[in-house]
């Protein structure tokens, strides 16, 4: 696989490199590559980005600006819904929830602790991207004060509400070379 990868890079630098092959695809033309990963390694991927979702408990809210149109990233506490989606509890006054009433659409990234000593970029991570809606099922607030007790203090105040980013795509990094796209139907019904 490394090889491949390098041999990738060399080709599209246009430069020849003495252990890569000559390939007779264009650029645009990934095909070669797509088929070179297995199955087993997307599904891999996939059970363990599922698993980091599920086992994660803050995440980065990507949102877009409500003034300037631009991007707006926040750090949010994350629980999981009933269907496995990520739930927010949001106060309306903080800045990412006037970005969101402005405009659904989000992103969140999740990832494990990072090294320390290491290139935090080998880490699994995972970006759900979405439309963020009001959450009005009545267990979700349950199941996301269960797992983040210290927000039994504010859930009740006024201003706080239930959000939910419904899915519809999954990009999943691995690691180096280990990339993998999902859709949410794929990703969410495994």
């Amino acid at each position: 696989m490394w090889a491949l990868i390098l041999s990738e890079r060399c080709f599209l630098y246009n430069h020849r490199c003495s252990h890569a092959p000559v390939f007779r695809s264009t650029p645009s033309d990934y095909s070669y590559l797509k088929n070179t990963m297995s199955n087993n390694q997307r599904r891999a991927a996939l059970l363990e980005a599922q698993q980091l979702l599920q086992n994660s408990r803050t995440g980065i809210l990507s949102t877009i600006d409500f003034e300037s149109g631009g991007p707006f990233t926040s750090l949010v506490n994350i629980a999981s819904s009933e269907s496995g989606y990520p739930i927010f509890l949001l106060s309306d006054l903080a800045r990412h929830t006037k970005c969101l009433r402005a405009d659904h659409r989000a992103s969140l990234l999740v990832h494990p602790p990072l090294p320390q000593q290491n290139d935090a970029l080998t880490v699994c991570r995972a970006t759900i991207s979405g439309a963020v809606q009001l959450d009005l099922e009545n267990g979700d607030q349950t199941r996301f004060i269960e797992r983040h007790d210290h927000a039994r203090l504010y859930a009740g105040f006024g201003d706080f509400r239930l959000w939910c980013l419904v899915p519809q795509h999954v990009y999943v990094v691995g690691g180096f070379g280990s990339i993998y796209d999902f859709n949410a139907a794929e990703f969410f019904s495994s």
